[in-house]
């Protein structure tokens, strides 16, 4: 075990020592994480922009229906001029202005002019703009309603109000139903892009990182090292330990700085343990592999980069495998990354336990124990050869 645990650090202390090793390990996963879930994660809530020229009852009524709606976030600003160029920023997805004379419109027309400001008309804009569609409709139905009443009945406006907003409260009941397992918090921006890299740089830093094992086979130094009492077993007893726990410590950093800077909560402690050891043990069998049969150091640390990203692509580590076609989704199963990324998603997303993972977790236990056995034994034939 001494001997073991001694290549085991060897191991380890090369990857310290390699800057460029360290960089794709710790720094580019955790930017990766904060880039893409700043841009495109938007915790669920849709920003919108609000202008009151003139405090008014339509202005007050608006604003509080949209504060109130589900994964609205209401954001005031002082003109349309500053609001169209938050809108220019992306600091909010779209803006509503509502004129100072809104109230006179409503009362002399039956109809007020809302302005609406949006980017473009990609699909994105349209959904805001059927959000607030909705709002302003949920708003302005029984204002219209009141008006009309009222002068047509000859009653009041606050009473004809009062009695269009409870005939519109007896309308449609819409029912919610959770398509997953009942989760019911706000899972947060970074809930999706930090399972991802996790299993897209694990995977990636196993790869790359068996140039380490490529450079020492080529150049004889397992080879000598052979001729020591420890013997060949001991030696590949702990580089496989050492990958293994190279791709245990990436993932453990990712889950703890997911949790503490982000705020991604994992899901079950113990589920989620054993999907982190899981799949630490696949890219620890990928990484032996490569340094089995790796040719050239230069041209592995060149290649696997992209044959990572590429089997990350194809499990679901850059798109949801939920949009794959069907004949691509045949492809992504045979992936690990796939089962890997569909345990997170149960996990953080459905708020699953261990026996809802199950199949998943063996499905990578049986691929990380057959990448193991085929690279031992393909760095056993190589040593032995002396290739």
């Amino acid at each position: 075990m001494r001997a073991a645990s001694a290549f085991t650090f060897v191991v380890l202390r090369q990857m310290v020592q390699d800057r460029t090793a360290l960089f794709f390990t710790v720094a580019l996963p955790i930017a990766i994480i904060v880039i893409i879930g700043t841009t495109f994660g938007g915790q669920g809530r849709i920003r919108v922009g609000l202008v009151v020229e003139q405090n008014n009852d339509i202005a007050a009524r608006l604003e509080d229906r949209l504060a109130a709606a589900d994964g609205v976030e209401v954001v005031r600003y002082r003109t349309a001029d500053e609001l169209r160029q938050a809108v220019r920023r992306f600091s909010v997805e779209a803006g509503l202005v509502v004129p100072a004379d809104a109230d006179a419109q409503l009362a002399g027309t039956g109809a007020a002019g809302i302005g609406l400001l949006a980017l473009g008309a990609s699909e994105d804009t349209v959904a805001v703009r059927r959000t607030l569609q909705g709002v302003i409709d949920d708003v302005g139905a029984p204002l219209g309603a009141a008006v009309f009443a009222a002068d047509r009945a000859g009653v009041p406006l606050n009473e004809a109000l009062a009695r269009a907003e409870a005939a519109g409260s007896s309308g449609v009941v819409v029912t919610t139903t959770d398509v997953g397992d009942g989760i019911d918090r706000d899972v947060g921006r970074f809930a999706f892009t930090a399972p991802q890299n996790l299993v897209l740089f694990t995977f990636i830093t196993a790869l790359t990182s068996a140039t380490v094992l490529v450079r020492a086979r080529r150049t004889g130094i397992l080879r000598r090292a052979m001729a020591s009492p420890t013997g060949l077993g001991v030696q590949l007893a702990g580089m496989a330990v050492g990958w293994f726990i190279l791709c245990l410590l990436q993932s453990v950093l990712i889950v703890t700085v997911g949790a503490v800077a982000f705020g991604v909560r994992w899901g079950n402690p113990l589920a989620a343990g054993l999907l982190v050891v899981t799949f630490a043990l696949v890219g620890c069998g990928a990484g032996l592999l490569v340094g089995a049969i790796g040719a050239n150091e230069d041209r592995v640390g060149a290649i696997t980069p992209m044959v990572g990203m590429v089997l990350g692509a194809l499990g679901g580590c850059m798109v949801p495998a939920e949009i794959f076609p069907p004949s691509m989704l045949v492809v992504a199963r045979i992936v690990p990354h796939y089962w890997a990324m569909r345990a997170w998603q149960s996990l953080i997303f459905d708020g699953a336990g261990l026996g809802a993972i199950a199949g998943d977790l063996a499905v990578l236990a049986t691929v990380g124990a057959a990448l193991v056995i085929v690279a031992t034994l393909l760095m056993r034939r190589s040593l032995l050869s002396g290739r």
